[in-house]
């Protein structure tokens, strides 16, 4: 975006484009695969053909976790540096903290990833949260996660962050003010809908894998690519 006043354009181009592209690469596998899908779905893949997906994903994967590991350990360097010379110089102390807060991220991520009886070990659950999970106990692990931190960083401070530039930059309530101030209060309203039931029904679903013993052991290296 060279030009900044092609943000709106830009911006739909590039949501035009993922909603496309989730929806296609969905829709098809599902056809294929049915209420056998694998989760993650490249298990459905089998044999030669799923060792090439995971190839072909495994640098996408990486970067993802890269990215998940960097915001929470670059939150809680900028909180511990803070009116600090170090945050921005290439001190030891900058370092220090820096591969701390990452290797303090990566271990917790670890420890939740593993620890909790839905979920078995795999590569990646080393750098984030629910990698490692088969079929049914990864979808319940990953929409309680989704709940609780999707849904508020997706909607919820969204609109916070518009009421609050809105207030401050003393916009003028026209019936077009009026008409985004509702929208913006419905959505964060929502959103907080959305995360209360969308955390007990995921509680419920898990509390059923458990009793009903569909989980697998903590720390487990148990094979789980080929469950659907």
């Amino acid at each position: 975006m060279r030009d900044a006043g092609d943000f709106t354009k830009s911006l739909l181009w590039c949501q035009s484009t993922v909603i496309m592209l989730y929806t296609v690469i969905g829709a098809v596998v599902y056809h294929f695969c049915g209420v056998y899908l694998s989760s993650p779905a490249l298990g459905s893949a089998g044999g030669v053909l799923k060792k090439v997906c995971y190839g072909f994903a495994l640098p996408g994967l990486l970067i993802s976790a890269v990215l998940n590991i960097h915001m929470p350990a670059k939150l809680l360097m900028v909180r511990f540096l803070r009116n600090s010379h170090h945050l921005a110089s290439n001190t030891k102390t900058h370092y220090l903290v820096w591969f701390g807060c990452v290797a303090f991220g990566t271990t917790i991520a670890y420890i939740i990833a593993e620890a909790i009886p839905v979920v078995s070990v795999n590569f990646f659950s080393i750098f984030f949260l629910c990698s490692a999970c088969s079929y049914t106990q990864f979808n319940n692990l990953l929409s309680l996660i989704g709940a609780f931190l999707a849904t508020p960083l997706a909607m919820t401070i969204e609109g916070m962050m518009y009421a609050y530039e809105a207030k401050r930059n003393g916009e003028k309530l026209s019936w077009w003010g009026w008409a985004k101030h509702a929208w913006n209060s419905f959505i964060i309203l929502f959103s907080f809908f959305a995360i209360g039931t969308g955390m007990w029904a995921s509680i419920v679903a898990i509390r059923k894998d458990v009793t009903g013993g569909g989980t697998v052991q903590p720390f487990s290296c148990a094979d789980n690519s080929g469950f659907h």
